[in-house]
């Protein structure tokens, strides 16, 4: 009991210190666990609790790990949890039938160097 208890305390305090560091830097969450950040174009707060953006015109996901991968175009997250965006500013990135990513002029793993810090 005291245990579960325990991670429970652990994972508020997580939470609170996570939704500090995005108002620090000006952003809201927003309930689809995106958070927006004025004069950034995606942005996404990773495990850590880190507000991490993606590039003008790239696309920003979570891998399996919680962290923040980006492109240069949308990116998408396949059955296994790769992040793999396009490899064109603004390309789209989307699940086929079979859950592989498929992406506008063929796809690229995302990067974590990819990502910014709010502007």
């Amino acid at each position: 009991m005291a245990v579960a208890l325990t991670k429970k305390l652990l994972l508020t305090l997580a939470l609170a210190a996570a939704a500090q560091a995005a108002l620090a830097a000006n952003c809201a969450p927003d309930f689809r666990g995106a958070v927006n950040c004025p004069g950034n174009s995606a942005c996404m707060m990773t495990r850590s609790g880190e507000v991490r953006c993606a590039r003008d015109g790239g696309g920003i996901a979570l891998d399996r790990e919680g962290d923040a991968r980006c492109g240069v175009g949308r990116c998408a997250v396949d059955m296994k949890g790769n992040v793999m965006c396009s490899s064109t500013a603004g390309g789209g990135a989307s699940l086929d039938s079979s859950g592989a990513v498929v992406c506008d002029a063929g796809c690229r793993p995302g990067s974590g160097t990819a990502c910014s810090a709010p502007r």
